[in-house]
């Protein structure tokens, strides 16, 4: 089949809707305001994929990627994942193992993570990002601007040693789900000047009164070093 390269997503979605020839016109993906997005992992891929092909048409999802949920081959573009109907919900189960792209994933709300191998999570370009979920995993650093940002939940997350969101202006509730007698491992928690107050009083271990004193110290309206 001949492709046809057009300026954005929109009008390659109306053109291959009215065209037999369905995924014969494809963004042309050259740079500028609607750029590939680089997902170098593929669980995250597949994933990616499963999502879009739940809010494409069939003949449209086909066009694009020739392979399936599984296609190796098709572009991501920065419009698919910008479409209004992309899910709002992100779970990234342990075989992710490279978040390269998750700064594309604008209309994400929420993004739970269980990931193995990687150690920093960066929430730039996440705009509509509101709660994070991370569950025994490898991540050490949460930082980025996501201006939307109101809860991070860390459960059995012992490697986390630094939250840097000290840019995102919502941010209402740090809580930490951990046993008594697992060593205290959170170093720095850099909020806004107007949320300090409120995230210390947030944070609060039931199960341990002497952590929950620990990480309210840890509270800060400076960016973590």
């Amino acid at each position: 089949m001949v492709r046809i390269k057009v300026k954005d997503q929109d009008t390659a979605n109306a053109l291959n809707t009215n065209d037999a020839g369905a995924g014969k016109y494809q963004v042309d993906g050259s740079g500028g305001s609607n750029p590939e997005v680089p997902i170098h992992d593929s669980r995250l891929r597949l994933l990616t994929l499963e999502k879009l092909q739940a809010i494409m048409t069939s003949q449209e999802f086909r066009g694009r990627f020739p392979g399936g949920k599984n296609d190796t081959t098709g572009k991501i573009y920065k419009s698919d994942l910008d479409r209004a109907d992309f899910p709002t919900a992100l779970e990234l189960d342990g075989s992710v193992r490279d978040l390269s792209g998750l700064e594309y994933f604008s209309k994400v709300k929420k993004l739970t993570i269980y990931t193995s191998t990687p150690t920093t999570l960066n929430l730039t370009g996440m705009d509509s990002l509101e709660e994070i979920i991370s569950t025994g995993s490898t991540i050490e650093v949460i930082q980025g601007n996501a201006p939307r940002l109101k809860k991070i939940i860390l459960r059995n997350s012992h490697r986390v040693k630094k939250i840097n969101v000290v840019n995102s202006s919502n941010i209402e509730q740090i809580t930490i789900e951990e046993d008594s007698n697992i060593a205290n491992h959170i170093e720095c928690i850099a909020v806004p000047a107007n949320r300090v107050d409120t995230v210390k009083q947030n944070i609060n271990l039931g199960n341990s009164p002497a952590k929950t004193t620990a990480y309210r110290s840890k509270v800060q309206s400076f960016p973590c070093n």
